[in-house]
């Protein structure tokens, strides 16, 4: 850290029943470095990272340039007694607030790792604390009531009843996002966890009028903690290698015609993260839950003989909140699967994210997407889900749990023992009937009361389900865009499989009302996750072939005036008078233009498989069909550009897809219109299904 002109000002106003003070501070020129110093330091130089850079104006001798500004106020109030001991009821309030000048930002989620010995410091390690840890591990409640004891005394830091607000501010903010290079492999394969190991590639992000506030009560209490993010614009660009230009492909604005005058925030894009306390369930909720599933293996047990019993046919209980239809429609004794309505699609979103430990909500006015070229898009792909969301730390942990006591190189002597001496060991003890210790495993027990007990199994998978029952999902993320824009540009294909020179194909799609909605680990199940997509109404324009090559220094945002090269392919059917109410059959009281439902099943055992379930529908649609040579179709040309290769992650082993497709049209319609006859011909479609299901062999599929 470097700072110049620095000024500190300290006041303090105290009476009898109140206290305040309010500390000013002001920097005129600073920066923040990391600084990387090689083993062999003589011959190799250090490297440096701008982490903090300001662009300050040039200042006067009157008034000298200041790059940052910090106000922070601290008041409180005592109870009748005056006693400084005690504390009314009344809370105390504590604000800070920082102004920063223009400011570059450069943001490397693995200086985690190089910063593990300041974030989590270690404690020296005896052979007392080795026995303490091993004691607690085997006696959880000491565990827990030690940490309730130390959180409920230690309250020096924090106190009990202080509102604190945090509010920070800047006319600008330039954030430049690397990828780290994620290492997957065990310790002993993996190279040294404090390296530095990037991608080449920079997303660079930049805000206007950017504003970040939240605000928490101290205390032992768990309470939300809500982080609120707000900013006039943001422009995306992405360079592939320091030194060379940037590709500017995304714009967020809070006005479709792009139009920033807007002085109230009201209706600025915002990014919301929040996270919520873990959940804690009384005695009684807990009794009430494992009576009812006792109650209802009861009934799985008396309905195992027979199929057909009258409960599977006249469930009269309400449906579990879920993105797919509750709606059961059956063709040849299969119940179709097909995408929930708003109403079912937004109860599920509200209990998913009422049961979230992570909620983060990002609401865009207007967005404008570009995608030059496909290689740009799969290497946008590969560097933020391949290595941004696979990355993970690999620094050791430190002394402050018994599992993680570190020796050398992150190896924990009292974990191998724990390990090797657990409770799940001793195999007399996990039911009354014994059977062989030597060969005692979980699967061994599990054939085993398979063959006493046809139902052990069942049971047994409900009894995790249950304790899965009220647990929270990890992540949940809401996107609402109220109007977008997205143009792609792909190359050309040959029936030879080349690629025609100086030519290129062109996609337009604009989308109003859209909402994405994704949540990881669904109450607690480690492979379960769901994915929600549905917008009020879409359209897509395309052109096959168009002269010229989209150079990477050309790239332009879409515009809201459409080329007029580009031809409509799918867009609502109220364009061409067609009325969009359909009958009373499915997807009736559908008012989405296009939902999507997913299901995503993870299988991490022996076989590696991940299940995806997808049901899209469409409502309201047309789409215009033309005869043109191969290659320059619209669904041939999106498919190649959608078809990416994966770059491979070291250490990480890509499962094998299973996919299962439901497509269903409602009220929808063909329009082709030849180009040398002077005939127009519609075909509509009032209900239309399509399953099919890719085989894991991939060399079968079933439509």
């Amino acid at each position: 850290f470097i700072g110049t002109g620095i000024k500190v000002s300290y006041e303090q106003r105290q009476r009898s029943a109140s206290r305040y003070f309010s500390t000013d501070m002001s920097i005129g020129q600073m920066e923040f470095l990391e600084c990387l110093f090689p083993t062999d330091f003589h011959s190799v130089p250090p490297h440096y990272t701008e982490l903090l850079m300001f662009h300050s104006k040039e200042g006067t001798d009157s008034h000298p340039p200041v790059c940052l500004q910090l106000h922070y106020k601290h008041s409180e109030t005592r109870g009748p007694q005056g006693n400084q001991a005690r504390l009314s009821s009344v809370p105390q309030k504590a604000e800070l607030q920082i102004k920063l000048n223009p400011v570059c930002c450069e943001l490397d989620i693995s200086i985690v790792d190089r910063l593990n010995s300041l974030l989590q410091p270690q404690k020296l390690t005896t052979v007392e604390m080795m026995a303490s840890h091993m004691y607690t591990s085997y006696n959880k409640h000491i565990s827990l009531h030690k940490a309730f004891t130390e959180v409920f005394l230690d309250d020096s830091h924090n106190p009990a009843n202080c509102r604190i607000s945090i509010q920070v501010a800047t006319p600008a903010l330039n954030l430049s996002v690397r990828f780290p290079i994620p290492d997957l492999r065990s310790d002993q394969e993996r190279g040294p966890w404090f390296k530095k190991s990037l991608q080449k590639e920079i997303l660079h992000l930049a805000f206007t009028d950017l504003e970040f506030k939240t605000e928490f009560i101290g205390g032992s209490t768990p309470e939300q903690i809500k982080l609120e993010l707000t900013f006039r614009e943001l422009i995306g660009s992405f360079q592939e290698e320091k030194g060379e230009p940037s590709v500017k492909f995304f714009h967020v604005s809070s006005r479709i015609d792009g139009d920033t005058t807007s002085s109230d925030d009201f209706d600025w894009p915002r990014i919301v993260l929040k996270v919520n306390p873990p959940a804690m369930h009384s005695i009684l909720e807990r009794i009430a839950a494992e009576e009812e599933e006792e109650n209802d293996g009861h009934y799985q047990e008396e309905e195992e003989g027979g199929a057909h019993s009258l409960k599977d046919v006249c469930d009269l209980r309400r449906p579990a909140p879920s993105p797919f239809s509750s709606r059961r429609v059956m063709f040849e004794n299969e119940q179709m699967v097909m995408p929930g309505d708003p109403v079912e699609m937004t109860e599920f979103q509200d209990k998913a994210i009422s049961n979230s430990h992570y909620v983060l909500e990002l609401t865009l006015p207007n967005i404008h997407i570009t995608l030059p070229s496909k290689s740009f898009y799969e290497k946008l792909y590969n560097r933020i889900f391949n290595d941004l969301l696979l990355w993970e730390p690999t620094a050791p942990s430190p002394v402050e749990t018994f599992e993680n006591i570190s020796y050398g190189i992150g190896l924990s002597v009292a974990s191998q023992l724990i390990n090797t001496f657990s409770k799940d060991s001793f195999s007399p003890f996990k039911s009354t009937v014994h059977y062989d210790e030597e060969s005692g495993s979980e699967e061994e027990t599990l054939q085993y009361f398979s063959a006493v007990d046809p139902n052990y199994r069942s049971r047994r998978k409900k009894k995790t389900d249950s304790q899965n029952k009220n647990s929270q999902s990890f992540l949940s993320v809401l996107l609402n865009i109220n109007h977008g824009l997205l143009a792609v540009f792909t190359d050309v294909k040959q029936d030879d499989g080349d690629l025609l020179e100086n030519k290129h194909g062109e996609f337009w799609l604009e989308f109003s009302n859209g909402s994405l909605f994704c949540v990881t680990k669904y109450e607690g199940f480690d492979d379960k996750h769901y994915i929600c997509l549905h917008s009020s109404s879409f359209s897509l324009y395309h052109k096959g072939i168009v002269d010229g090559v989209i150079l990477p220094t050309e790239t332009r945002l879409p515009s809201s005036t459409r080329p007029h090269w580009l031809e409509p392919t799918i867009y609502s059917s109220e364009e061409d008078g067609l009325n969009r109410t359909s009958s009373d059959g499915v997807g009736g009281d559908s008012l989405n233009m296009l939902s999507v439902a997913v299901k995503i099943v993870s299988d991490q055992s022996e076989s590696n498989t991940k299940e995806f379930l997808i049901a899209v529908g469409l409502k309201g649609a047309t789409l215009q069909h033309r005869m043109l040579p191969s290659g320059l179709s619209w669904h041939e040309q999106i498919l190649y550009f959608l078809n990416i290769a994966d770059e491979p992650v070291l250490g990480y082993n890509p499962p094998t897809s299973f996919t299962t497709f439901h497509v269903h049209l409602w009220s929808c319609a063909l329009d082709y219109r030849p180009l040398h006859l002077p005939i127009r011909s519609l075909l509509t479609v009032e209900t239309f299904s399509v399953s099919s299901s890719v085989a894991l062999d991939k060399s079968s599929s079933t439509l």
